[in-house]
């Protein structure tokens, strides 16, 4: 019986096909019949004769099972159903269509033993797997066409003297770029490659680019360049093994800022713009002191530290990612990451009267500390599927409160002065709040 269970269990994990599970049992099966034979040798003489077994079950016997061949190199036997053998009235072997149905019991089973919660979180799963997937997906195409597919003639003429590099080995090679910077309602592009990107916004007109890189031919082509008002460093990424940037840029001189980095640590600071946006793979990144009306970051791997970020609508969402996210003053805010932790970290909500947050993970535990003032009425939303919640902010009044949710508003919500609305979910970790 033990061994009959174990090959269920086996069938179960999709380690062995149904048609290798049926034959086992049948050799698993002979074999006991066998060895019972050995000791009753008058009962052996009353049964019928011992049918010669198939090739594939000898040398078996009930402690010494043949290894199974992978679902690719099985071939079907043309003499084989799955039946019992013929004349063989009080044979135990199961057939194909027994233990099919014996499994769809055992499925049945067990989806009646699921508990709610779980039935829930394989939904919420399978959702975020999907998301995220389609988010992958969009953050791969974006880093193919970030960097362009190579020079193009009306880029090569925009381009100032002196600000291109004609790179003669693959050695890896430094070059400074400069570039003024005209207007206020500009567009800066910077891409790395395989290598770290710095950028740092200070008081000034004028790019001031130092770059790293690492050629895969000769005579690759690597420009900082000015097309109209946007101010690129332009390059074709299949021909370069690493590109690293460490820029100084106008703080005040562009409506959007586009930086992306891969494989190497990204820090930004110190930039205020209309637009800001992040692409990251596999990066750990840290952006400080963004004043935006949008903020935006995607990323796949690494980790993220956001901290004093200004603006009117963020959208943080990551793969894979760690998020630290500390002083964040930003009125519409979804941040959200899977597989890993989010924590933050907020003094005081300054700059706008209504704030409304989600802040949300998969697989990860969420730690937030907000403050608690007079001024501040908090209508706040905790909720995790299979972990619990801990809400530590006093004078709330409760409309739910459970181990695994929570919601409660301020006592004096509708007379403060500000209003902030956050929810706060995971699918099964715990979620603390003080």
């Amino acid at each position: 019986m033990e061994e009959k269970m174990a090959i269920l269990k086996m069938l179960e994990d999709g380690k062995i096909t149904p048609e290798q599970a049926a034959e086992l049992i049948k050799a698993v099966s002979s074999s006991a019949e066998a060895s019972a034979g050995t000791h009753s040798n008058s009962q052996q003489q009353h049964t019928q004769p011992h049918h010669t077994p198939h090739a594939y079950h000898t040398h078996h016997t009930s402690h010494t099972y043949h290894t199974p061949p992978s679902p690719a190199d099985d071939v079907p036997r043309q003499n084989y159903s799955g039946a019992r053998p013929p004349g063989d009235s009080t044979s135990k072997g199961l057939g194909l269509d027994e233990i099919a149905a014996d499994l769809r019991d055992k499925a049945v089973e067990l989806a009646k033993e699921w508990e709610p919660k779980v039935r829930t979180i394989a939904g919420v799963v399978a959702e975020k797997t999907a998301d995220l997937a389609d988010r992958v997906a969009k953050a791969a195409e974006t880093r193919t066409t970030s960097h362009s597919s190579g020079f193009t003639e009306s880029l090569r003429s925009a381009v100032p003297h002196g600000t291109t590099a004609h790179t003669p080995s693959s050695a890896t090679l430094d070059s400074t770029f400069e570039l003024a910077v005209h207007g206020a309602s500009n567009e800066l592009i910077l891409s790395g490659l395989n290598g770290p990107v710095t950028v740092k916004g200070y008081n000034g007109d004028k790019i001031s680019a130092k770059i790293s890189y690492r050629p895969k031919r000769l005579g690759a082509d690597i420009a900082l360049v000015s097309h109209g008002n946007k101010y690129i460093l332009i390059y074709d990424d299949t021909a370069f093994h690493a590109i690293a940037i460490d820029a100084y840029v106008p703080d005040k001189l562009f409506r959007t800022v586009r930086v992306s980095a891969d494989n190497a640590p990204l820090h930004i600071s110190g930039v205020s713009t209309a637009s800001f946006s992040a692409e990251l793979t596999n990066v750990t990144a840290t952006i400080t002191g963004i004043n935006a009306e949008s903020f935006g970051v995607n990323g796949v791997g690494g980790r993220l530290e956001v901290v004093d970020i200004t603006a009117k609508s963020g959208n943080i969402e990551t793969t894979n990612t760690a998020v630290s996210a500390i002083n964040l003053d930003i009125e519409n805010m979804r941040l959200e990451t899977s597989n890993a932790p989010i924590n933050l970290s907020i003094s005081n909500y300054v700059k706008f009267r209504e704030y409304s947050w989600l802040v949300e993970t998969s697989n990860g535990r969420i730690f937030a500390s907000i403050p608690s003032t007079p001024d501040l009425g908090y209508y706040l939303k905790a909720a995790s599927a299979l972990g619990s919640v801990k809400l530590g902010i006093t004078g709330l009044s409760y409309t739910q409160n459970t181990a695994s949710s929570v919601e409660a508003r301020s006592i004096n919500y509708d007379t403060c002065a500000k209003h902030v609305r956050i929810s706060f979910e995971s699918s099964n970790a715990d979620i603390i709040v003080n």
